[in-house]
């Protein structure tokens, strides 16, 4: 592969200052982790209890070139004190999170009502936690990652 293939097999945590979100919906979850999280086993042999695949649809509201799919974070900690950097639940002078960008390899254009489906799977095995995601358009799909990523986060099991 060309070294810039290997870049768009990875996820990046980067700061959007300008950008343009062609879709109506928004921001919309993915994942949910519960802690504490009463599935998983109780010596933590296994990392399986957090494992997720999910999938979203958006609608376009505007023709646009696709380049990839941006994702936030969320979390209610207690209470009603929550962490945010979602654009409507944004946590004030925090700067310490950023959002992932998860690349395409080929830009898709995209039309006013087109429909596109974002499906991503957190896995893992003993050592890694890694992505793969999948953008469909118009019936055409591509995936990305491979089952040895090119990026890994290191788990402690």
């Amino acid at each position: 592969k060309k070294l810039g293939e290997k870049f768009l097999e990875t996820p990046l945590v980067v700061y959007i200052h300008s950008a343009y979100f062609p879709a109506v919906q928004g921001a919309q979850p993915l994942f949910t982790f519960d802690y504490p999280n009463w599935n998983a086993d109780e010596l933590l042999t296994s990392n399986a209890h957090n494992r997720r695949r999910t999938e979203v649809e958006f609608t376009m509201t505007t023709d646009a070139l696709l380049h990839g799919i941006a994702g936030y974070f969320y979390a209610d900690l207690f209470d009603d004190v929550a962490i945010s950097i979602v654009k409507e639940t944004y946590t004030q002078d925090m700067a310490s999170w950023w959002p992932i960008f998860f690349p395409i390899m080929e830009p898709i254009f995209v039309q006013k009502g087109d429909k596109i489906t974002f499906s991503i799977w957190r896995c893992d095995d003993k050592h890694y936690v890694w992505y793969e995601w999948l953008l469909t358009h118009e019936g055409i799909s591509t995936i990305f990652s491979t089952p040895r990523p090119a990026y890994q986060c290191v788990s402690e099991s």
